[in-house]
Order: C-alpha cells, then sequence, then structure tokens
C-alpha cells in the first residue's frame, strides 16, 4: 500500500534549518511492507507574476499537509510573503493558469482550469501597484512566467507545456 507521508518525518533534510527528523513509525511501515510516498509543500510549480525576487505574484499547485493537491496565491510585497487567500483543493493532473488585468493594469486577476474546462477565478483582484518602479525602486517593469521550486531538495520536477502571452488593448 503506498502510503502519503511528509518528506521532514522520512529525515530527508527539507526542514527549516536543512536538517530531517526521521520518524520512528515510518521503519515499522516500511518493514510492514508499505511503500512510503514523500510529499512536500515546499514544492510548488505554476504562473508567477513579478518585478523581482522581493515582489510578485505566484499561482502555484503545491500539496496540503494530507497529500491534498492544491492552488495557491501567494503575494510578495518587498519580501514579506502572504496568501492572498486559502488554498483551493484541485483534481490531481495538469491544469492551466491565466491572468487578466484591468485596462489600465491597476489590478490582477488569476485564473485556473482543467484543460478544456471553464475559468474559475482564485482570490480577489490583486493591486499591481507592488510590481512597479516605483514600488520596488528599480527599472525593471513586471514580468510573467512559469515557476518552479523544489524547497525540499527531493528532486521533483514540474512540466509545462506551453506559455502563451496575448495582449489586447
Amino acid at each position: 500500500m503506498n502510503i502519503l507521508i511528509s518528506a521532514c518525518l522520512l529525515g530527508l533534510p527539507c526542514r527549516y534549518d536543512g536538517t530531517g527528523k526521521q520518524w520512528e513509525g515510518a521503519a515499522a511501515l516500511k518493514a510492514a511492507g508499505h511503500h512510503l510516498v514523500p510529499v512536500c509543500p515546499e514544492q510548488m510549480a505554476g504562473f508567477t507574476y513579478c518585478y523581482d525576487s522581493m515582489n510578485f505574484y505566484l499561482l502555484g499547485k503545491t500539496c496540503a499537509e494530507d497529500g491534498t493537491p492544491v492552488l495557491e496565491l501567494l503575494k510578495s510585497d518587498t519580501g514579506v510573503v502572504e496568501d492572498v487567500c486559502d488554498p483551493v483543493p484541485v483534481p490531481d493532473g495538469t491544469l492551466d493558469f491565466k491572468l487578466t488585468t484591468t485596462p489600465d493594469g491597476g489590478m490582477a486577476q488569476f485564473y485556473y482550469r482543467q484543460p478544456q474546462g471553464e475559468w474559475q477565478s482564485i482570490g480577489p483582484a490583486c493591486p499591481t501597484d507592488i510590481l512597479t518602479d516605483e514600488h520596488c525602486r528599480g527599472f525593471t517593469g513586471a514580468h510573467v512566467g512559469v515557476y518552479a521550486h523544489d524547497m525540499a531538495g527531493l528532486h521533483n520536477h514540474a512540466d509545462f507545456d506551453y506559455l502563451n502571452v496575448h495582449f489586447e488593448r
């Protein structure tokens, strides 16, 4: 039987301090013939609307502590990262993401769907002033792109089929 278990409890070095902490019960489950599948909320893949590494929005697919696939919409304003909304449970498998902005560019709305499904908004419309040269004291402008991280070092990968950028005026 496959059992989802936090990667930290398997002793993998994915804790906040770069270490692991083996749970004693893991060995007993393995000895009983179970296959332990490490899961880790420190892994995420998705879509970003960003200015730099300190100022961004990130819509990503990850997993909750119980292994359930969820979407999270995160905001970082001068390095302070916070959830824009509660995690949204989604089916396992491929998802499409979309971003729209108001005509003046002042607000951004994120969407997701299963392939060929109906678009569903996630979170409220997000103010884009945190992605401006005036706010960030730089001169790069905002960017969009695909995003993936594996903070747990489990060497998992994310597959992206395409990135399509379409501008309308």
